[in-house]
């Protein structure tokens, strides 16, 4: 247990030296078909990830309200340059994807 106490502060101390460091540029609206997303209600969570395998980041978006349904954004665009299809709902068999929980 000695041992991973000095592993874990240099990680620490690593990660909070790059986070001071980090420089955000201007937010920009995101768009899909050619319109901004727009998500009707509350909180959202925005995540980019290879849902379809295809070697591009698509986007998933939640919505707080219609049952936590989330969305399936399509990237038909390039690595470097992401361009969204229309969103559809994400779907396991005949079934909307939602969060559990979430405001009906």
């Amino acid at each position: 247990m000695k041992n991973l106490l000095p592993l874990t502060l240099l990680t620490l101390t690593s990660f909070s030296q790059a986070q001071s460091q980090a420089i955000f540029e201007d937010p920009v609206r995101i768009h899909a078909d050619g319109q901004p997303i727009k998500i009707n209600y509350g909180y959202t969570y925005p995540a980019s990830i290879d849902l379809d395998k295809d070697g591009l980041k698509d986007l998933v978006v939640g919505e707080y309200r219609n049952g936590g349904e989330l969305y399936f954004y399509k990237n038909i665009g390039a690595k470097n340059a992401p361009k969204y299809a229309k969103a559809k709902n994400l779907m396991v068999g005949n079934t909307n994807l939602t969060v559990p929980g979430v405001g009906h």
